[in-house]
């Protein structure tokens, strides 16, 4: 089937606002494996009307009472690197098992921080 000019030029510019919204994330794609560190609740950071995070008197951000998801920590493979990612909802996984993780972050090293259209599935 051939795709008309029309249907692929509306994809570019669907795929070019898509890069532009992720800003300075970058794009996200490896073989994980879960290391058994435990999964937590993840607890967001509470945010003013300007957007920016609210510190409490110490200088530390405050954190909202109600969980978003849960957190993860797994080690991708043949890297030495973590990548910490949250889902919204609870995944069973098996120790030392391989996973496929996705989605937009920050790369700061040894660590890996998906912010954006985080993804977890089987390998």
């Amino acid at each position: 089937m051939v795709e008309n000019n029309n249907s692929i030029e509306n994809r570019l510019m669907a795929e070019k606002q898509k890069q532009e919204k992720q800003g300075s994330l970058k794009a996200f794609n490896a073989t994980v494996i879960d290391c058994g560190i435990p999964v937590s609740p993840h607890y967001p950071n509470l945010k003013g009307s300007d957007g920016k995070t609210i510190k409490d008197e110490r200088g530390f951000a405050k954190k909202s009472d109600k969980s978003d998801g849960f957190s993860y920590t797994l080690a991708v493979f043949g890297r030495k690197q973590f990548v910490h990612l949250v889902l919204s909802k609870k995944m069973e996984l098996k120790p030392a098992s391989p996973y496929k993780a996705s989605g937009f972050g920050y790369d700061l090293g040894e660590n890996f921080y998906i912010k954006s259209e985080p993804r977890l599935l089987n390998y």
